[in-house]
């Protein structure tokens, strides 16, 4: 659980709220959001015959003009369960995921979107990625005490499926376990409570599927960078973001 000392807006008279002011207090509570994950967050949509709500709805209220706003009342709900359902995520993970993670991040691109990115767009795009798996994983460890083993081999012709699953392991008494297959976990990276994929992705194998969010500073691997340079000095334990989990 993501805690601070000061809870949400209590500085804050007002009784609606626009988006910059969410978007400043979200900075504040340490989960840093852009308009256009706040925009994701607004979206409603219809799986099968399931409505699916947005996360927070802004609108205009007769009397404030054109602008669109919150309740404030809702948008401190909003902010208090997303602190429950994440994990703060440090530069000391993005250590972790870049040392384990580099057999990867180095291997060419082949196919799809991957092989017409630039490379620094692929490591930033595979950095991310790893670390919504990592926050699952803290997350599991710090809400219920199971240990999930994170995969950072390189996946090849001869050894397993992609789609095997993002977590098919756990660690018990310090040995790795295989989870059995009605138990195994799909991860997926999502700004909201949608999620578009390819059609063959909606075959993967897995029994649970699990939508994340990565809220994390845009900059992040620009202030690495200017560390390894000398001109910045980065306090690895520092928060500069959070990891939440809304779909289990």
């Amino acid at each position: 659980m993501i805690t601070t000392t000061v809870a949400p807006f209590s500085k804050n008279e007002k009784e609606y709220l626009t988006i910059v002011d969410v978007l400043t207090e979200l900075e504040e509570q340490g989960i840093p959001l852009n308009k256009k994950q706040i925009d994701f967050r607004r979206k409603s949509g219809q799986v099968s015959s399931r409505i699916v709500p947005a996360e927070i709805q802004f609108q205009k209220v007769k009397g404030h003009g054109a602008k669109l706003l919150i309740k404030k009342e809702d948008i401190v709900n909003y902010i208090e369960r997303l602190k429950k359902q994440s994990v703060f995520i440090t530069y000391k993970d993005v250590k972790s995921v870049v040392e384990n993670y580099d057999e990867v991040m180095l291997k060419p691109a082949r196919i799809a979107m991957r092989a017409n990115r630039n490379f620094t767009g692929k490591i930033e795009d595979e950095i991310k990625g790893k670390l919504v798996e990592w926050g699952l994983a803290k997350y599991a460890k710090q809400k219920l005490g199971i240990e999930l083993v994170i995969d950072f081999a390189t996946i090849t012709v001869t050894t397993r499926k992609r789609d095997e699953g993002d977590f098919v392991k756990v660690l018990v008494n310090g040995k790795e376990k295989n989870i059995p297959d009605e138990l195994k976990i799909s991860i997926k990276s999502t700004s909201g409570n949608l999620l578009a994929v390819p059609e063959i992705e909606t075959t993967w194998e897995g029994e649970w599927f699990v939508l994340a969010k990565l809220h994390i500073e845009n900059k992040f691997l620009y202030d690495a960078i200017k560390a390894g340079f000398g001109i910045l000095e980065l306090d690895i334990e520092r928060n500069i973001g959070c990891k939440s989990t809304p779909t289990l």
